[in-house]
């Protein structure tokens, strides 16, 4: 007997698991035998559509005094921020960060940690930074950092194109070009109206660059799938000065 209960035990421990795998993701999709014995068709059945909506985490250190001290600048990035959101599977987390203060989570600043971009609004032509004059922006891949000039406080749509631009670089475009323009390798040529193109080189006036066109947005939707998923962040893409065209 006592044999006999062990047997039925296991039986219905088998039957259990059978059954959660009836329950298991749609991805598990079990054969439909019953269709097959009642003479349905043999044409192959369709999936069940599943939910891919889904978002990769993206992570940004901004200071509170250089927010105090170039509040259109910051504002701008916060803008461009939230246009690259609405238009790509991330989700950005900001963090507000007083230099004089510590965390014991993450100690005197967030900015080191990989992964996490370090928003700069400084003076890029200070000795100590050391960058020609006319650069407005930076991303400065090496030390996962955003940089913009603190000139573009006076200009605040420029700010958000150089923004924008700077941002573009860290979701993995390349510079777009025409096609007399000087492209080096790596670079997009297009036929038309390049200087319209967020990730053109150089700030032109009169020229709109505050609109990510349709390309931008196919080119850096799958980078932020194939790169930024990868453990092996912060990636090492190629740096970027974007000057202004005067």
């Amino acid at each position: 007997m006592r044999l006999k209960n062990i047997v039925l035990s296991t039986l219905l421990l088998v039957a259990i698991a059978c059954n959660g795998l009836e329950k298991s993701p749609s991805h598990l999709v079990q054969p439909d035998y019953k269709a097959k014995q009642e003479g349905a068709n043999d044409e192959p059945q369709s999936l069940p559509e599943e939910d891919f909506t889904f978002f990769v985490s993206v992570e940004f250190v901004i200071y509170q005094s250089q927010m105090e001290k170039y509040p259109e600048t910051s504002s701008a990035f916060h803008r461009a921020l939230h246009e690259w959101n609405q238009n790509l599977p991330i989700s950005s987390v900001i963090y507000y960060e007083d230099p004089t203060m510590t965390s014991v989570m993450h100690g005197p600043m967030f900015a080191g940690i990989p992964g996490v971009v370090e928003v700069l609004f400084c003076d890029l032509q200070d000795p100590v930074l050391g960058y020609s004059q006319g650069i407005i922006g930076l991303w400065d891949s090496a030390n996962y950092r955003l940089l913009l000039d603190s000139s573009l406080e006076e200009y605040p749509e420029i700010a958000y194109s150089a923004a924008l631009h700077e941002l573009g670089h860290f979701f993995g475009l390349p510079h777009i070009v025409g096609t007399e323009d000087h492209a080096l390798t790596g670079w997009i040529i297009v036929n038309n109206n390049a200087e319209n193109y967020v990730m053109f080189p150089r700030n032109v006036k009169d020229k709109d660059q505050n609109v990510l066109s349709r390309l931008e947005k196919v080119l850096a939707s799958n980078y932020v799938i194939s790169h930024l998923t990868l453990p092996d962040i912060p990636r090492k893409n190629n740096d970027c000065c974007l000057t202004n065209d005067k």
